[in-house]
């Protein structure tokens, strides 16, 4: 018969082997969900490339991609429903694309089709008839820029990560972050999540919301209040929302925006085109949206009688455009100088960019007019008149949606790109001068706010 010490050993030598089998079980249950995490980043990422590489068009972006590859299927529904609004534009537009007809790429990665192609294209689907009746033409996806392309040469232009970009003229040769160009900054509402234990606020890990869009915040808030670790709060960043005047100073943007751009538009006029000003708007999460305007009377201002008087916006998407993230909005009709709608006068020594900008519809006509959703996928291209009602929406969706606008006007009446941009230059210093903030920013009194709003350019009254 054991004695009492014996037993008591075995039941421990028992409770030390069922303590090392339980442990052994956990290590291996745990190693498992690694190699499944590993397995699920590894396949993520394999995929995400793979997608980067055919420019898939189902995915606004590559972070959109990541998503759907993780199993976040909420963005995909979003999608979808985007994809129905996407169709039926293109139905009622006439924008449907051949497959069998392939239009070749330069080396920069923009459409190089023939003027016999071009004109084919431009024939078989009427639409120089279509632009002279409704002011407003999606052109099909055959004439598309590759998705890929844009998203490409908007990273260049912000960062200057490319071969494609010149060097910047610094003390020492190297190039500076970024092209030079005018850039405009916006602030917006961030909604933040943070432990109530950690001092550090911590990097944004919530929704950028605008304040319209607030209504949400109390029952987010209310369960973070459940939450005894976790709690919210709003933050005020700026961001870039809005870059002008680079189309020298990058090979692709020259060769899309002086070249492919001004023969397609051309034969879509009717007559030789040039370009007059661009800007690429990025519209980040909660950005908000531009209120109802016309581009010709603003257009007209800088160099009045002694510069063009006949405008064509061409808009060329780097992200799909939907309701959801704020998309261009536009009347159709046979708009002109003698058949417009009627606009507020602008505010006399005002913000030339601002209040005294012409070219504002005010509310009370724009809610009578019909606007009409440009619902159009990454890398499509849309021209519309100088006298078109448009505007857009704040941008209700997690990821930011960029889009490139560029006015051409007839060559008969002059190449003066470089003179608008030297006038509205002008035109803004005077405007500092006229309300003190030129005196102050030489003498470095401005808030950090001011000075950026001072590097900036202000854009149309938003919504």
């Amino acid at each position: 018969m054991k004695s009492w010490k014996q037993q008591q050993e075995k039941k421990q030598a028992k409770n030390e082997m069922d303590g090392r089998r339980a442990h052994g079980r956990r290590r291996a249950r745990t190693d498992g969900r690694r190699v499944r995490r590993l397995i699920l980043v590894f396949a993520a990422v394999h995929y995400f490339h793979r997608k980067m590489a055919e420019d898939a068009t189902s995915t606004n972006s590559e972070d959109e991609a990541l998503l759907e590859v993780l199993g976040l299927t909420s963005l995909g529904c979003m999608a979808n429903e985007d994809d129905e609004e996407d169709d039926s534009v293109n139905e009622r537009n006439g924008t449907c694309h051949d497959a069998s007809r392939r239009i070749p790429l330069s080396l920069n990665g923009i459409p190089a089709p023939s003027p016999s192609t071009t004109a084919s294209i431009l024939d078989e689907l009427d639409l120089p008839t279509l632009y002279r009746h409704d002011q407003v033409v999606i052109f099909p996806g055959d004439l598309s820029v590759p998705a890929q392309t844009m998203r490409k040469m908007t990273e260049d232009l912000i960062w200057g990560s490319s071969s494609s970009v010149p060097p910047c003229a610094g003390a020492n040769g190297t190039c500076r972050r970024g092209l030079e160009c005018d850039r405009t900054y916006e602030t917006i509402r961030v909604i933040k999540r943070k432990r109530r234990n950690d001092g550090d606020n911590g990097d944004c890990k919530g929704v950028v919301q605008t304040a319209q869009q607030n209504g949400d915040d109390k029952n987010d808030k209310e369960t973070a209040g459940n939450n005894d670790e976790e709690q919210y709060e709003m933050e005020e960043r700026r961001v870039l929302t809005r870059l002008e005047n680079f189309v020298p100073q990058h090979a692709g943007w020259s060769e899309l925006c002086l070249d492919y751009l001004a023969r397609l538009i051309s034969a879509l006029c009717g007559q030789p085109m040039v370009l007059y000003k661009e800007k690429l708007n990025i519209k980040p999460p909660g950005g908000s949206g531009f209120a109802p305007h016309l581009d010709s009377p603003s257009l007209r201002v800088a160099l009045g009688d002694d510069g063009p008087q006949h405008f064509v916006t061409v808009m060329v998407a780097i992200d799909d455009m939907t309701v959801r993230n704020g998309c261009l909005r536009v009347v159709r009709g046979p708009h002109g100088e003698r058949n417009h709608v009627e606009v507020a006068l602008p505010k006399t020594g005002g913000n030339p960019d601002g209040d005294g900008r012409a070219g504002a519809i005010p509310e009370e006509l724009a809610s009578a007019l019909e606007f009409e959703d440009v619902v159009v996928k990454g890398g499509t291209i849309a021209a519309f008149g100088g006298w078109v009602p448009h505007r857009s929406a704040v941008n209700a969706s997690p990821f930011a949606r960029r889009a490139v606008f560029l006015t051409y006007n007839p060559a008969s009446e002059g190449s003066c790109r470089q003179m608008y941009y030297d006038k509205m230059k002008e035109m803004r210093e005077g405007w500092r001068r006229q309300v003190g903030l030129a005196g102050r920013e030489q003498q470095q009194q401005l808030t950090e706010d001011e000075r950026l709003e001072m590097e900036a350019l202000a854009s149309i009254p938003k919504i």
